[in-house]
């Protein structure tokens, strides 16, 4: 089996909780935490609130694709921040992340209001407990390679019912100027992310997947404003025939 990298592990492990500072009762708050928490810039000149809830919203109308979804399960969910506003819309939730500290900041907030929260690399992703649709935001990118990142979407194709939407997966077609994009923004870039690799992917290994796996597949633009990471990116979406 391929094995994650564990640098970048290290540093989902060591993230910390601020919520001492915000009052819990304001899901605007709680929410913007737990994204400031899994790694997005949210402060300052950062993501826009509005821009995160309208992509969430995205996912799920196209997740649904005219469907009526009761439960929906996350992939790389780390303290639970997009399952947080599917519980507040009344969705089932559950979700599987191999950052220990991550998944006992979801518990925390959670209780008892999801389905299950697994501490877990993708690649053993239980398939018993079956939901209406998975999907996984900004994860794949983090997978150590193409074999390991078609076991994970067989793992969750037996465990959706209906659609499984990726979001957030680099463009081999970009990567060249992802990574002058980089270099430009982000000081001395190549020695910060040295060994902190990300892979890039072909719309076609999905687009084989699908045949494969005799299920549609669709294919669409990220467009979270103020997100520099969208110029990079696509989103795709399979749903069972």
């Amino acid at each position: 089996m391929d094995k994650i990298n564990m640098k970048w592990k290290n540093i989902w492990e060591n993230r910390n909780s601020n919520f001492e500072a915000i009052d819990m009762t304001d899901a605007k708050a709680v929410f913007l935490e737990l994204k400031r928490i899994d790694g997005f810039d949210v402060v300052g000149g950062g993501i826009p609130y509005i821009s995160l809830v309208k992509q969430n919203d995205g996912i799920v109308e196209r997740l649904s694709n005219g469907k009526n979804l009761k439960s929906i399960f996350e992939v790389g969910c780390g303290c639970g921040a997009n399952l947080y506003l599917l519980m507040n819309a009344g969705y089932e939730i559950g979700g599987i992340d191999y950052s220990s500290g991550l998944i006992d900041i979801a518990k925390k907030i959670f209780q008892d209001f999801s389905r299950e929260l697994i501490c877990d690399e993708a690649i053993n992703l239980p398939i018993d407990l079956e939901y209406d649709a998975l999907f996984s935001n900004s994860v794949f990118s983090y997978f150590p390679s193409e074999k390991y990142t078609l076991d994970v979407l067989d793992k969750m194709f037996a465990k959706t019912k209906f659609s499984i939407g990726l979001i957030d997966v680099h463009d081999i077609e970009k990567k060249e100027k992802f990574i002058a994009y980089r270099r430009a923004n982000v000081e001395d870039y190549d020695t910060k992310y040295k060994d902190l690799e990300k892979t890039f992917y072909s719309k076609d290994l999905f687009r084989d997947w699908a045949i494969k796996n005799n299920c549609e597949v669709e294919f669409y633009a990220s467009n979270v404003f103020g997100y520099w990471n969208s110029d990079f990116v696509f989103d795709v979406y399979f749903y069972k025939r």
